[in-house]
């Protein structure tokens, strides 16, 4: 687990998380300091609310497909939607231990998720948080293809809203992936999205799989768009992308907004230097 803070934090260090967890380090920026206002958001210890009558409990619920979990006086909202014909398999939103994934799945009948000249059958994941946030660093595991059967392609964006807009109204993710994979970025249907090239799949459940993005700005919500580019008949019953175990990692940071005495002395400081560049004329 690692965060990337551009300013000395306050922030205690974390040890080492158990489970299927996210990392979130979420902070309030002043114009002198940084202040923790959360920690582990995590699948296994976290307290979830689903919204389904029976009140909150540890631990997500597997199968549910809304969950919300506080983040100290704040909160997270996670969903998931399907598009179209896109349809969940049994394993979707659950801790699953297979030979070719082990962690938090999502997953879809890749039969029902096939598009071809317009956007139609997907299956939506959206993050919804109750105050702006810096996403560092978000990773998905297990992007991979086998020709006639699935292929994995994924797409992200930010909004500058809680609730997400529609697709291809956000902000574009930034990509990065693991040294010498067979992993490319692509445009579709107004998104920028990631999936493994054309000449050649990649190994299951390693590092190779990995798309981990980020956003420039600040957001409030960001979604996750998963469908199978393989435009033939599709032998497959299962196509799963998730959230390794132990290995994930999202790290968050508040918006920085500077303190009122911060910003009187920024438009003082402005007006000094436009005085002086008159002079200088």
């Amino acid at each position: 687990m690692r965060a990337h803070l551009r300013s000395k934090s306050s922030c205690p260090a974390r040890s080492a998380i158990k489970g299927i967890a996210i990392l979130l380090i979420l902070t309030t920026v002043s114009a002198s300091r940084v202040e923790c206002l959360g920690d582990t958001i995590s699948f296994d210890s976290s307290v979830w609310d689903h919204n389904d009558g029976n009140g909150s409990s540890v631990s997500w619920t597997d199968g549910q497909f809304l969950g919300i979990t506080p983040i100290g006086t704040e909160q997270l909202t996670i969903t998931s939607t399907q598009v179209g014909t896109g349809t969940y398999t049994a394993d979707h939103f659950r801790r699953i231990d297979e030979t070719f994934f082990t962690g938090f799945a999502f997953q879809l009948d890749p039969g029902t998720t096939v598009n071809t000249t317009s956007f139609d059958n997907y299956a939506r994941y959206d993050f919804e948080f109750s105050f702006p946030v810096q996403l560092d660093s978000f990773t998905l595991t297990d992007v991979d293809r086998l020709d006639g059967a699935w292929y994995d392609v994924i797409a992200a964006e930010g909004f500058a809203t809680q609730t997400p807009g529609t697709v291809g109204s956000g902000f574009a993710a930034n990509y990065s992936f693991e040294p010498n994979t067979n992993m490319e970025t692509f445009s579709q249907f107004g998104l920028l999205g990631a999936r493994p090239t054309a000449t050649s799949g990649n190994v299951l459940n390693t590092p190779e799989n990995d798309v981990t993005f980020n956003f420039t700005q600040a957001i409030q919500s960001f979604s996750i768009y998963h469908w199978n580019d393989n435009a033939t008949d599709s032998t497959a019953t299962t196509q799963t992308i998730g959230i390794r175990g132990n290995e994930f990692e999202i790290s968050v940071f508040g918006t920085a907004v500077p303190e009122p005495g911060s910003v009187s002395l920024l438009v003082a400081m402005t007006a000094l230097a436009a005085i002086r560049r008159r002079r200088i004329i």
